[in-house]
């Protein structure tokens, strides 16, 4: 009999944005930040050799890079706020082009990111929840399964050009 779990790790980040898409004015095209908090979890069936679906420290390294990219970055969306920004002296600028940096973008980005690099055959969704502030949220699944079967990766050069 298997059982389906999930093991999940909390991260915290800090990260600026700029939105051309705000309704609030202080968020409208201005940079500015959030404390955010992201769960990631990955979900499949317990290995019977091991009792685990996946060892803790695979969570935590993945949990690592997600902190490392993301952690102090200014993420813009246009050519134009990219020069802006590294004009000011910004030097971890996260240019992903047509892209608007909001919560929900953010959690797609992340997700394809990290699927590729889950190779553990008995976890077959990953889920990430993604707060803004301390009570607004955003959370998505992505199946692996039909990932990997389909070889889906919507995001490479955003990945590669912005050195995941």
């Amino acid at each position: 009999m298997s059982h389906s779990v999930t093991v999940n790790k909390t991260i915290t980040f800090e990260m600026a944005h700029i939105l051309k898409s705000a309704k609030t004015l202080a968020c409208n095209a201005t940079i500015h930040g959030h404390s955010y908090k992201m769960k990631l979890g990955l979900i499949g069936d317990i290995n019977p050799e091991t009792g685990m679906l996946v060892d803790f420290s695979k969570v935590s390294e993945l949990c690592r890079v997600v902190h490392n990219h993301l952690d102090h970055a200014l993420w813009v969306s246009t050519e134009k706020q990219f020069k802006q920004a590294r004009e000011m002296g910004n030097e971890k600028v996260l240019f992903y082009p047509g892209i608007e940096p909001t919560a929900e973008n953010m959690v797609i980005v992340i997700l394809h990111t990290l699927a590729m690099s889950i190779v553990d055959s008995n976890v077959f969704d990953i889920a990430i929840e993604l707060w803004e502030t301390k009570d607004s949220s955003v959370s998505c699944i992505l199946s692996l399964v039909s990932a990997k079967m389909l070889n889906v990766s919507c995001l490479p050069a955003f990945v590669n050009g912005n050195n995941w």
